[in-house]
């Protein structure tokens, strides 16, 4: 406060702010939105065919389902995008997704669990032969830190 008013000098307010008009202003343009919205948007709803993903639906395959104009069918992401997932070159890709070969977490699991299980079989859950393992995981690491770095 102390920096700011000397370079500023005296401050002198233009107007001052009235609530009550801005709101009348605001309700005002609300109202008019409103009558503009009624008067130009709000009609019968225009009733026609189904149109999915480009193609009438009374034409359109779905689920072995026959065509017609009589047929009530839900089309689902599954039944839409089953072309897709039957092109010859992209098959393979979604057959590997199914079994989650793309899956990170399940592969990482996989490729870990198989180590682990070979480390729980060599291990006893005898205290002396844990030790020896232990002690034998430290020799190891200790060897990689002091020579390793020859090995690079």
């Amino acid at each position: 406060c102390y920096f700011i008013l000397p370079a500023v000098g005296s401050v002198t307010f233009s107007g001052k702010w009235l609530a009550g008009p801005a709101t009348l202003m605001l309700l005002a343009a609300y109202i008019i939105g409103l009558a503009i919205y009624f008067l130009t948007t709000v009609r019968k709803a225009r009733e026609c065919e189904t149109y999915i993903g480009g193609e009438l639906m009374s034409e359109t395959y779905v689920s072995d389902e026959p065509t017609g104009e009589a047929r009530d069918v839900e089309v689902t992401g599954v039944n839409f995008y089953r072309t897709v997932e039957d092109l010859t070159p992209l098959h393979g890709i979604y057959r590997a997704a199914r079994n989650k070969l793309f899956d990170i977490y399940d592969v990482g699991t996989k490729v870990l669990f198989y180590f682990v299980e070979a480390l729980r079989r060599a291990h006893s859950g005898v205290l002396p032969v844990y030790l020896t393992w232990f002690l034998a995981g430290f020799i190891v690491l200790l060897w990689l830190l002091v020579y390793g770095a020859k090995l690079i």
